[in-house]
């Protein structure tokens, strides 16, 4: 047997105590080559989900693992993972470029509704006639 497969194995039996602490589980698997992911686990929680993720994500960690939940079925399924997600890079420019686009168009549209004010007929004012 290949030992990378005997690893992803021996982490499923021993991340499974740790996880049976908040979830009911059902069907545990490991992963492999064709999966993404080194173990699953499907059950029923236990405990809310933010508190068995902040349990179990620790344990995870210690076991080189990154750790998702899912929903499935009516299931809940915790994913022991290679990879921890990157976040994604803040996005500024297109932030600020949003942020000034509105101010623009709260500024003409109000600027617009301004002037009508000034005149007993607020057509005189698109038209461009003086005050």
């Amino acid at each position: 047997m290949d030992s990378s497969v005997e690893r992803v194995d021996d982490l499923v039996t021993r991340l499974l105590p740790i996880v049976r602490e908040v979830m009911d589980v059902e069907r545990w698997q490991p992963g492999g080559r064709d999966r993404p992911y080194k173990a699953r686990y499907q059950g029923h929680l236990r405990v809310e989900a933010a508190e068995a993720f902040d349990r179990l994500e620790p344990q995870f960690a210690k076991e080189g693992a990154g750790l998702f939940l899912r929903q499935e079925e009516g299931n809940q399924v915790f994913l022991a993972t290679d990879e921890f997600p990157e976040p994604k890079p803040d996005r500024l420019w297109l932030h600020a470029l949003l942020a000034g686009a509105t101010f623009l168009a709260v500024l003409f549209t109000g600027l617009g509704y301004g002037t009508s004010y000034a005149h007993e007929n607020p057509t005189q004012s698109l038209l461009g006639q003086p005050l």
